[in-house]
Parts: C-alpha cells; sequence; structure tokens
C-alpha cells in the first residue's frame, strides 16, 4: 500500500460512467481535472447521480465505466489507499449508533489523525453540542447528528474531503455554524462539496460540475 502523507490529492476523471442496473446509466462520460487543493462543486438534482460520484470521488465506490486517477505529490494513489486518505459525509453516512459523540471523536482519533490546526471538541462546542457529548449517536437529532458527521469530516487529516448536500437537516443556526467551519478550512486539503442548487452548500468554487 502506498504511504500517504495527506498532501492535497489531484483527481482525473476519463470517460466517467456509472450504472446500477444494466442498461440504466446514472450518468456517463464525464471528463474534468480536479487541482489540488481547489474547492469543486457538483451541482444536480436528486436522481442526477451527484451522490453517487461523491462516494466515487473519495474511493466508496467503483464507476463502472471509465477511469478516475487520484495523485498525491504527481505520484498515482490506488482505490484502496485513497479510502484512508479521505474524508466523506452524505445522507447515507453515519457512525456508530450506540458510541457517544465522545467515544466516537477518541476512536476515530486512534485510527485517523485531525487535522494540524483542528479541534473536533471546540467544533461541536460551537455548534452547541457541548452539554450532548455523552449521548450516543442513536439518540440524536437529526441535525445534531448532522454536525457530528461533518466535524469528523472537515477536522480529519485529509487530502481529499468530499461533502455530500453538507446543509441537509440544519438549521439556520447550523448553517451559519457549517459555513464558519468552511471558512476556516485550509488549502492542504481538495475539497468537493455536492449541493442541489443550495448556496448554502459552498462559500466558492474554483470550478463546478453540472449533472
Amino acid at each position: 500500500m502506498v504511504t500517504l502523507k495527506s498532501s492535497p490529492i489531484a483527481l482525473e476523471l476519463r470517460q466517467l460512467g456509472h450504472e446500477f442496473i444494466e442498461g440504466q446509466e446514472v450518468f456517463k462520460q464525464i471528463n474534468i481535472k480536479i487541482s489540488a487543493g481547489s474547492h469543486v462543486v457538483i451541482n444536480g438534482q436528486n436522481g442526477s447521480g451527484k451522490s453517487t460520484l461523491g462516494k466515487i470521488l473519495a474511493g466508496q465506490l467503483t464507476s463502472t465505466h471509465g477511469s478516475i486517477v487520484w495523485k498525491e505529490n504527481e505520484q498515482v494513489i490506488p482505490q484502496e489507499s485513497v479510502l484512508l486518505a479521505s474524508s466523506y459525509s452524505g445522507p447515507s453516512a453515519t457512525l456508530h449508533p450506540q458510541m457517544s459523540i465522545e467515544e466516537i471523536l477518541h476512536f476515530h482519533g486512534m485510527f485517523r489523525p485531525w487535522r494540524e490546526g483542528a479541534n473536533p471538541r471546540k467544533c461541536l462546542q460551537d455548534a452547541g453540542l457541548s452539554t450532548h457529548m455523552g449521548v450516543r449517536f442513536a439518540e440524536l437529532s437529526s441535525g445534531m447528528k448532522q454536525r457530528v458527521l461533518l466535524t469528523v469530516s472537515l477536522c480529519t487529516k485529509s487530502g481529499l474531503v468530499v461533502l455530500d448536500e453538507p446543509c441537509a437537516n440544519l438549521d439556520r443556526s447550523g448553517i451559519d455554524w457549517y459555513q464558519r467551519q468552511l471558512s476556516e478550512f485550509p488549502s492542504s486539503s481538495t475539497l468537493v462539496i455536492c449541493t442541489n442548487d443550495r448556496p448554502e452548500d459552498f462559500l466558492k468554487a474554483e470550478s463546478t460540475l453540472e449533472l
């Protein structure tokens, strides 16, 4: 396995396509280069395949057509290594339901380091969860769960972060909190945000892919 330094990851999609049922394409022939450290938005309505594409970019799913190349410092990274160098948060993502928030942070930190300067506990305190650190994930509201998922993704040392519909289940205060975290996000990671025409999901975009 390639040893990764969690430098920003560059991606190149070549004729990328995917179908869950033969003959029924979710998307097809996507060709795009994503520069290391850039902020990219993938925009599409429900059913357009943006969530599927986000999982493929994060190495969690293999495309059925075309190819994708990940590079760190010009070195090609195999898909299995991308999983250890990326972070993903989306509607289908979850964390251990029986663990408390504090236990989740401790357990996660044993396997994935937090990025330099990031303080997940402070992040969750700012999100209004300081009195819920001992509560099991399964017992949290949908908005609280989303805050925890976003905190883990944004604070983990990763060369690539993919956020799918990050403002889903967030109220106005939650959206404001998320945007503050996003404004402090470093250029040491490539950031991809999948959205369905919700401008609050992102602050800037060097490029936008429309599905």
